[in-house]
């Protein structure tokens, strides 16, 4: 009888719980906050083993605790760094997989089911020197198409406007039909609009903005050559400085004076204008957990993980290492600051891009009028962007 529950005991020690497989992932030198089950003193090589038996773990942080001790944890994130620790992802469980729900490419972009085209243009040209047209405005002037497979969205660089025209220059700005509540979204870019004055974005808004949110995964403007990632919210949302340690990005201390200008995070650079175009462009990637976190990618193509440039059905952001910028959901911001957000793309001009413009706004809608040669790169070229969602979660509305 001792014999058989040695065995019995031995079998249930080694073998994993059924729909758990092994770790897939594993960093030295970076740990996950909290989220722990319990900890188990072992080495590090033992710590995969452990998290298999245990239901509910999704990783483990190792470290020299008591002599070498395997923290369990309940969750893949948040990571930070700290020397001498060891962090192991294991494969996600089905209900914890994401899956595709939409790919929007250039066999689909330009159809009555996917996007809107936004047709307008600002009275106040603090918020842009640019007109907006339809789709079939857009077709006929040559600013939308598809080039070698890829969806092509430019802004006119042709015409010189009439000498003080309050009317600025042509351009795009779409949004999904489809509204979100969470979800991965990878936005796959060979080329951004780059040029005098311009000010492309890829990003989300909510309803009755701000009350809604609004989540800035790509904008700048053309002086600057990194990416700037930001939340703009109702009231009542704050970030900590201590969460800088969940993501590479820097906090851009000051930004936030004016009301609404939002909590933002400077990527580095080489992430946006020509220095990213030149590098074959990238994917910007979006993580929005209802509950719990928004996390923010910003990969230049040479560093695309495998499982995005294979075109994976299942990609796993817990393989991806620490975000360019990561925002915690929860008692000082509650997930209710976001709800049923469209995603937009657009080019813009001027604006707020013209207040860093050197002589000033009224010199850069000068050159937006008389230099349509300018803007001859102001175009995205677009291979893809694609939505994936997790079961039982709340992500299209």
């Amino acid at each position: 009888m001792f014999c058989l529950i040695l065995i019995i005991s031995f079998f249930f020690f080694i073998s994993p719980i059924f729909g758990q497989t092994s770790c897939i992932k594993t960093y030295s030198n970076l740990a996950i906050n909290g989220n722990d089950i319990h900890g188990v003193q072992g080495s590090s090589s033992s710590c995969c083993q452990y998290c298999q038996q245990i239901r509910g773990c999704q990783a483990y942080t190792w470290n020299t605790f008591n002599g070498g001790t395997c923290w369990l944890k309940n969750d893949t994130q948040p990571l930070y760094n700290s020397t001498g620790e060891y962090t192991g992802i294991l494969s996600p469980g089905a209900n914890n997989t994401y899956s595709l729900l939409k790919s929007y490419d250039a066999s689909n972009w330009f159809n009555n089911e996917t996007f809107v085209f936004n047709s307008f243009h600002y009275t106040d040209h603090k918020n842009g020197f640019v007109n907006y047209v339809d789709y079939e405005t857009a077709k006929s002037e040559g600013l939308v198409g598809v080039q070698n497979g890829k969806v092509y969205m430019g802004m006119d660089n042709t015409t010189i406007l009439p000498p003080n025209s309050t009317i600025g220059r042509n351009a795009i700005r779409i949004n999904t039909l489809i509204r979100f509540n969470s979800g991965l979204f990878i936005f796959d870019i060979d080329h951004m609009p780059t040029g005098p004055g311009l000010w492309p974005a890829f990003w989300t808004e909510g309803p009755k903005w701000p009350s809604n949110g609004e989540i800035d995964m790509l904008e700048g403007i053309s002086e600057q050559n990194f990416n700037q990632i930001t939340l703009h919210t109702g009231e009542n949302c704050a970030m900590t400085a201590n969460d800088s340690r969940y993501f590479t990005g820097k906090w851009n201390y000051g930004y936030g004076n004016n009301t609404n200008s939002g909590c933002d995070v400077l990527a580095p650079n080489g992430t946006f204008n020509t220095g990213f175009n030149q590098a074959s462009g990238g994917v910007f990637v979006l993580e929005w957990d209802r509950e719990k976190f928004i996390r923010i990618w910003n990969f230049v193509r040479p560093n695309i993980p495998e499982d995005i440039a294979k075109a994976s059905p299942n990609p796993n952001p817990s393989t991806w290492g620490m975000p360019t910028a990561y925002y915690t959901l929860g008692p000082n911001c509650t997930p209710d600051h976001f709800n049923n957000n469209t995603i937009i793309i657009n080019s813009d001009l001027c604006g707020v891009a013209g207040t860093a413009f050197q002589g000033g706004e009224l010199v850069c809608e000068d050159v937006a009028r008389n230099h349509p040669e300018e803007y001859s790169d102001a175009y995205w070229l677009i291979n893809s962007l694609k939505v994936y969602c997790k079961p039982n979660t709340p992500c299209p509305n």
